[in-house]
């Protein structure tokens, strides 16, 4: 801890910012582009037609380069250099490897396997010092590009898969693209670039008072690391860093060699910045480096930031890092501020030490732990192909994007205090004035149902089949083990049980198992001919639960599977579908923010393209989300990424607030249909009162459904228009006024069609008022499994109605007031409490009676009441924290994993 402090005040000695000044300008005017031949050959003819000092500096200039470089280009010429850096190893045996591996393709008319390549190039190179490792195998696919050579052959030969030439094709002309861009056109735009730091140097020049000192440290795609400016305020700050430094320079003796490094560069910068300031700097961040190696440097830079972080009285961080201070035996400078670039310096090392070192320690962890847990092959992956892709993917982003993150300078400098806030937090009462300030009233809500009543061109009532979470698995295997001990079973790998009662069956298995094709074959083509809907609601997850042998490159094939199945069995049906939180690779990482899940937005995309409008479509690609209006029955129908809100998600520990504005666009949709007198429905994947939902953005969420209540109710307060997925159990929950606490609306949250894990296969059916747009009621549907398996593969299955919810819960309507009434019904009758516990369960013997096992066992008796009941009343997690109880919530486990995820997620921030 010591060694980082006084590492950390050294560089506040750098006390003239005309240093700063100095050290930027050199820097910047070494970030050199690399110069062509034509502009040497260029730059050569002009040195010679005028060999004068005043030339060579003109030249400098024009060429971004130094009078060094162009002294030795017009003494030695530009003549290409030859044989420079490091021979290729045996090139003709990599050509030959080459050869033969598209010849075989050819020939086979499929890929050639990784072993099949590494068994010949031992042949072909024979040396006993070439072991063809995965590294130079990798390498060697990627510089010969035998990926895409081999996917043309293929493609020539007709061998490719539809998806595969969907993604062939993109591919070609994402290669056309790039290569449609000219030479000229990148020379411009580095010629912009240099022009740009050119009068970015000459504006910072003029300053006197600030000196900003931009990134120059970090790699290209860090940018703005040093945007807060370092401000030399008064001479006080002067005198204080001079005092500072005299305290500190006689405490250095103790690091031995590296006090005369550290000590020589101290007088380089306080004495005279005509030394070699890049040098010196080059030196200190060495032996900076060295100290950052300390484990205690790490635990107390993240408690600092996890005190910090809750500690948003700026006095209390300061009084925090003066304790740490008084530890060393130092005083800190009068402005903290001060302490924002070394702090920025401080976390970019401890940045790399911890990028390779602690991921290094972290993936052996994890291997030696894992199979504690699971079997091995879910911990390595069925084959060395998938361990190497899970490892790096869901090792790396789980864990190093929180960690990084949270090291990353501008973030945890901001958290410890040491540089200003960029963003301020925003808290749940200025949202709320913000949003609510034009709400309707009663009677101008009134007047707008009317108003959009009578836009409605078709007053007949209409059904809407749910569809989510259907979580096909394509290598069901009938009689295969299905009680293993892997996280999914019902496979081949797992072999058969000696009870063949506990083995596969044929529709599907209530065990930690998903469900064969055939069973969501058969569910379409029940929906086609008994239910015959209007339209169809598709809330997500389609891929099994295999999450440790998952590729990105086949992620999506269930969706397609699926959504082919539907196009074929009712191809005439409107379909409004999203993905949710496992089309993502690896399960639950989505990149709201940047790009790296482009792929995804555009492969579904791609494939609901049929169902979507043109607007519709390029929303979804470029944002993840979209609206689409059913002209017909006056209905706009928002379908939203909840992505942008899951805990699991570890992208949004970059950035918490509203990621990709959805939030934001959310409010702009609701507008625009309020000034059309529109009525909306909101589908979704993840509810906004999940374990995994972002409280910070469902309270949000609510209070956006409070200000468009009459909008997004369909005509009134009272039906549902929320319609989401995700927690495989059937449930409604309530969304209440944050002003009054009134119920607003009613989310009904339905049950999977996957058993996984134990539940019986399910759908639900709404009946909306065609002249109001108003559910009146929902029939929910499950499948006998016991019954169709018994009657094995001729089975004639019948998908049952297992109850219609007004008449299962004893409520008069669908209206708020009605449906609002149930919390209190659960509350005084035991019957109503277990009716619900039992469609909780999806009429699952083994999973109702497991719940009232473990409830009684993990819960207080007020507490197994409260647990189901707070559910319905509420929609946020927070809320059925405070609902349920602290005594009773702290015996659920889940609560310690949420505290956690509000803790690293951070505040809320305004824009």
């Amino acid at each position: 801890m010591s060694i980082m402090i006084k590492q950390l005040t050294l560089v506040v000695q750098l006390q003239n910012y005309h240093i700063f000044l100095l050290l930027e300008f050199h820097i910047l005017s070494t970030q050199q582009q690399r110069t062509c031949i034509n502009e040497k050959k260029e730059a050569i003819e002009a040195l010679a037609a005028n060999p004068s000092d005043e030339n060579f500096e003109i030249q400098s200039q024009k060429y971004n380069t130094t009078i060094r470089n162009l002294k030795r280009w017009f003494n030695q010429g530009y003549v290409r250099k030859q044989g420079c850096g490091r021979k290729r190893v045996n090139p003709q045996a990599v050509s030959e490897l080459e050869q033969w591996i598209l010849s075989e393709t050819k020939k086979g008319g499929k890929k050639i396997t990784r072993d099949f390549i590494k068994s010949k190039a031992l042949e072909i190179f024979n040396s006993d010092t070439f072991k063809a490792s995965k590294m130079w195998m990798d390498k060697f696919l990627s510089e010969y590009d035998i990926k895409f050579k081999v996917q043309t052959i293929l493609q020539e030969h007709g061998c490719l898969s539809k998806l595969q030439e969907v993604k062939f094709k993109q591919e070609q002309n994402s290669r056309r693209e790039k290569e449609s861009e000219s030479l000229e056109t990148k020379r411009l735009v580095k010629k912009e670039s240099q022009e740009q730091i050119k009068t970015d140097l000459n504006l910072k020049q003029g300053f006197e008072e600030k000196v900003y000192v931009e990134d120059f440290f970090l790699d290209q795609d860090a940018v703005n690391l040093f945007s807060d400016s370092f401000e030399i305020q008064s001479g006080q700050n002067q005198v204080e860093l001079q005092q500072f430094s005299e305290q500190y320079i006689p405490k250095l003796t103790f690091l031995g060699d590296s006090y005369e490094e550290i000590y020589h560069i101290y007088f380089s910068y306080y004495y005279s910045y005509k030394y070699d300031i890049i040098l010196s700097m080059i030196f200190f961040l060495k032996s900076f480096y060295k100290l950052m190696k300390y484990s205690l440097l790490i635990i107390f830079v993240l408690i600092s930031i996890t005190l910090t972080q809750q500690t948003p009285e700026q006095h209390l961080k300061k009084e925090l890092l003066k304790r740490v201070a008084n530890y060393v035996g130092v005083e800190l400078p009068h402005d903290l501020h001060l302490f924002c670039l070394p702090c920025k310096l401080m976390m970019k090392q401890v940045q790399k030490f911890s990028k390779n070192t602690l991921l290094t320690i972290i993936k052996k962890e994890y291997l030696a732990l894992c199979p504690h847990f699971y079997n091995m092959p879910h911990c390595l992956g069925k084959s060395r192909q998938y361990h190497d892709e899970f490892a790096v993917h869901f090792i790396e982003q789980r864990f190093c994007i929180t960690y990084r993150n949270y090291l990353k300078p501008s973030n945890a400098c901001q958290l410890l205090g040491a540089c200003k806030l960029e963003h301020h937090p925003q808290t749940l009462k200025e949202y709320i004035n913000e949003v609510m300030h034009d709400k309707l009233t009663k009677q101008q809500q009134q007047s707008w149902k009317e108003q959009a009543e009578a836009l409605l061109i078709n007053n007949e009532d209409y059904k809407v089949v749910q569809y989510t979470d259907l979580h096909i698995d394509t290598e069901y295997t009938e009689g295969a083990d299905a009680f293993c001990d892997a996280p999914l079973c019902c496979r081949k790998e797992y072999g058969t049980p000696k009870d063949p009662s506990k083995g596969a069956q044929y529709w599907g298995t209530l065990a930690s198992c998903d469900l064969p094709f055939r069973t969501v074959q058969n569910l379409l083509e029940f929906t086609k001919e008994q239910i015959k809907p209007d339209f169809i609601i598709w809330t997500g997850d389609s891929i099994a639960h295999d999450v440790w042998q998952q590729l990105e490159s086949n992620q999506t094939v269930p969706t397609r599977i699926i959504t082919e199945e539907i196009q074929k069995t009712m191809p005439t049906t409107q379909m409004y579908a999203m993905y949710g939180n496992h089309e993502a690779y690896p399960a639950e990482q989505y990149d709201m923010k940047g790009e790296s899940s482009q792929w995804l937005r555009d492969e579904t995309a791609e494939m609901w393209k049929q169902y979507l409008s043109q607007e519709a479509y390029y929303q979804l690609r470029r944002n993840g989300y979209y609206s689409q209006v059913d002209e017909k029955r006056n209905l706009k129908v928002i379908a939203l990424n909840s992505q942008a809100y899951d805990y699991d998600n570890f992208f949004l520990m970059e950035g918490v607030t509203d990621p990709r504005g959805m939030l934001k666009w959310l409010v702009e949709e609701l507008y625009d249909s309020e000034s059309k007198n529109q009525f909306a429905i909101i589908i979704a994947h993840i509810p906004p009162g999940d374990i995994s939902c972002n409280t910070q953005w469902a309270d949000r969420f609510s209070v956006v459904i409070e200000r468009f209540e009459h909008v997004v109710s369909g005509l009134f307060y009272g039906n549902n228009s929320l319609i989401l997925g995700h927690t495989h159990s059937d449930q409604i929950s309530h969304i209440r006024s944050r002003i009054d606490g009134r119920y607003i609306k009613t989310l009904y949250i339905a049950p999977s069609v996957t058993t996984f894990t134990r539940y019986n296969p399910s759908f639900r059916v709404f009946q909306f008022n065609g002249k109001t747009n108003q559910i009146i009621d929902y029939s929910q549907y499950r499948l006998d499994l016991a019954k169709a398996n018994k009657e094995g593969q001729n089975a004639i299955l019948n998908w049952d109605i297992a109850y219609n919810f007004l008449e299962y819960y004893g409520l008069q309507s669908s209206s708020i007031e009605d449906v609002s009434t149930l919390g209190y019904k659960m509350r005084h009758d035991e019957e109503i409490l277990k009716k619900y516990i039992y469609s909780y369960a999806t009429g699952s013997e083994a999973r109702y009676n497991q719940y009232l096992k473990d409830l009684k066992k993990l819960f207080l008796k007020k507490g197994t009441r409260n647990y189901y009941i707070c559910g319905v009343e509420t929609a946020t997690y927070d809320d059925w924290f405070s609902c349920i109880g602290f005594i009773e919530s702290l015996q659920d486990s889940a609560q310690i994993r949420y505290k956690i995820y509000e803790l690293f997620y951070g505040k809320w921030l305004k824009d």
